[in-house]
């Protein structure tokens, strides 16, 4: 070729392979680009609210652990204090300068100070865990407040016994039962057909309720009892399994056997008190006897006067075979099978009478030991 079209052929060869680079770092750009917002668009990470504290609380307490997760979902920064004692730190003049009524968990950040746990929650968690609309905060608040006053104290009178901290009584534990069955079955009717309590994502109504059943979870509802829930067992496991939850907590493992009352462990949080030795009293040295004086004459004797005998009543009749303070005993602490087998073996007629009364609000009869 003559030396001009080689030179306008290089030329041009070289305007093609940069036009062709060119079009490929464009092609990567856009490629980078759609990536970033497509994971963005998949997963947003919650932006800092700015609020961080100490939180005072002792240990497992399942209220500080909720005000932790919270502050994982909100970006916050909670400090647990590590020199709090259940009791002691609390009675302080200077806990009690804070945090008046003496509650815990409280929290103390520059903002000003909380001893509620809700309240810190809803701080701590920021807006999307507490509602952005009006209606939404109040369902999440109707949630919050109901686990608070069914689920929680019925969960703690079954849960108590088997940690020793309560003795096994068990028309209580029974009465629990049921009510903590009745929360569950409209729990499990809610979820029919919904992913979470409120919305479409995790808010503080199902914090609020997972953590309130996590131990019931762990230590008493087994295989045939989750078998009951199943749509509040799928909610549970989805909630406590998200990545805020488990890095306070951990990984919560399913009840396998049922847990019972714990006799040894009631015994040492519940020690008998020593018994006190009578202190003597100090012997005082004897004194010498002093010389009688000379006896008076004795008055006549007076009869006494006749002691009237007190009857008591029904002291007359034979002592019946079924001990009353036994049956008592037996009705407010065994099941009723037991009570009636008791009765039937023991009842003779005429030693004592059986009556019936008739109510005239028969639906008003809810509790059986308040009826018979």
């Amino acid at each position: 070729y003559h030396p001009r079209v080689r030179q306008l052929r290089d030329q041009r060869s070289g305007r093609q392979q940069w036009a062709h680079r060119r079009g490929r770092k464009q092609w990567y750009q856009r490629r980078v680009l759609f990536f970033f917002l497509k994971v963005t668009q998949t997963y947003a990470m919650p932006a800092p609210n700015g609020v961080s504290g100490t939180l005072y609380t002792y240990a497992n307490n399942p209220r500080a652990q909720l005000i932790q997760i919270a502050a994982e979902y909100g970006g916050s920064s909670v400090k647990v204090s590590p020199d709090f004692t259940m009791g002691v730190t609390n009675t302080t003049p200077e806990y009690l300068a804070k945090f008046p009524f003496k509650q815990v968990p409280a929290f103390e950040s520059s903002a000003g100070n909380l001893s509620d746990t809700f309240a810190i929650a809803s701080l701590v968690g920021g807006s999307a865990l507490r509602g952005e609309s009006e209606m939404t905060r109040c369902q999440i608040t109707q949630f919050m407040n109901t686990a608070e006053t069914s689920l929680f104290p019925a969960a703690c009178q079954i849960l108590y016994p088997c940690w020793g901290l309560m003795p096994n009584n068990k028309n209580v534990i029974a009465k629990a039962n049921v009510q903590f069955n009745d929360y569950m079955s409209s729990l499990e009717s809610y979820l029919n057909d919904k992913t979470y309590l409120v919305g479409e994502a995790v808010t503080l109504a199902d914090l609020t309720v997972a953590m309130y059943l996590r131990d019931m979870y762990n230590m008493i509802l087994d295989e045939s009892a989750r078998s009951k829930y199943i749509n509040v067992t799928r909610w549970f496991t989805t909630i406590i399994n998200q990545d805020e939850v488990t890095r306070v907590v951990g990984t919560t493992a399913l009840c396998t056997k049922p847990a019972q009352f714990d006799a040894k462990a009631f015994a040492a949080n519940h020690p008998k008190p020593a018994k006190q030795e009578k202190a003597k009293p100090e012997q005082k040295p004897k004194q010498e006897a002093k010389p009688k004086a000379a006896a008076a004459p004795a008055p006549a004797e007076q009869p006494a006067a006749p002691k009237k005998e007190t009857k008591k009543p029904f002291s007359d009749l034979p002592k019946p075979k079924m001990d009353m303070e036994q049956f008592k005993r037996l009705y407010w602490n065994a099941e009723t099978h037991e009570i009636m087998q008791y009765f039937d073996e023991n009842f003779i007629d005429g030693e004592w009478s059986v009556w019936t009364p008739t109510y005239k609000y028969n639906n008003e009869m809810t509790v059986t030991h308040k009826t018979n």
